[in-house]
């Protein structure tokens, strides 16, 4: 059933709490598989790691293991730059 929430058994949450995972992570289901495969064809490689951008999109694919480096770099590209974030405050009536 979509969106029905699948239990991880305690294997799984072991070595996620061991790796220090506190991300959401997608076990294979029909729905998930099917909705992988709608977005970016069939998943022939695990892992097959994808790095969504706080709008839903997918902004990388990793097929196979990459180095913690090259997700570094692609997260912090799509952060906000220091200067992007200033704050202009106006107060009507002063000069």
């Amino acid at each position: 059933m979509a969106g029905r929430p699948v239990r991880i058994d305690s294997v799984l949450a072991a070595v996620l709490e061991k790796h220090g995972v506190n991300y959401p992570v997608a076990m294979k289901t029909e729905v998930v598989v099917h909705a992988f495969e709608e977005v970016i064809g069939r998943i022939r490689t695990i892992p097959t790691t994808l790095l969504v951008d706080s709008e839903g999109r997918i902004r990388a694919v990793h097929r196979g293991f990459a180095d913690p480096e090259t997700f570094e770099k692609e997260i912090e590209a799509l952060l906000p730059k220091a200067e992007e974030k200033k704050v202009v405050l106006v107060v009507e009536g002063m000069t």
